[in-house]
């Protein structure tokens, strides 16, 4: 089994060699333009997650302001039923976008 030592330009003083800015800000531009489309998906899909998170607070004012009114049963079992449909909803939607933004890093 051979070793092989890496040369002085690569490692100085037991440090590896850092990029400057320029050279890192020309690597990410390549990079988002290589995986553009992955990218606005993964994007989108937390942006939709994000959407659907904001519909339970919302259900939820209405229900309190339509409950301090006097509302009906009915009206309070469609708002409850409403909000587990987006929870749900929202669940899925982050568990989509976690296992493609997941693939993605690999």
């Amino acid at each position: 089994m051979t070793t092989t030592q890496a040369s002085p330009a690569t490692v100085e003083n037991g440090k590896l060699p850092v990029a400057d800015g320029a050279t890192v800000r020309q690597y990410a531009k390549q990079l988002v333009m290589r995986h553009k489309k992955s990218l606005v998906v993964i994007i989108a899909v937390h942006g939709a997650a994000a959407i659907a998170g904001l519909a339970g607070p919302a259900l939820l004012g209405r229900l309190v302001d339509e409950v301090q009114r006097g509302t009906t049963l009915t009206f309070v079992n469609t708002i409850i039923a409403i909000g587990v449909v987006a929870v749900t909803l929202q669940a899925f939607i982050i568990r989509f976008g976690r296992r493609y933004a997941m693939i993605f890093g690999e």
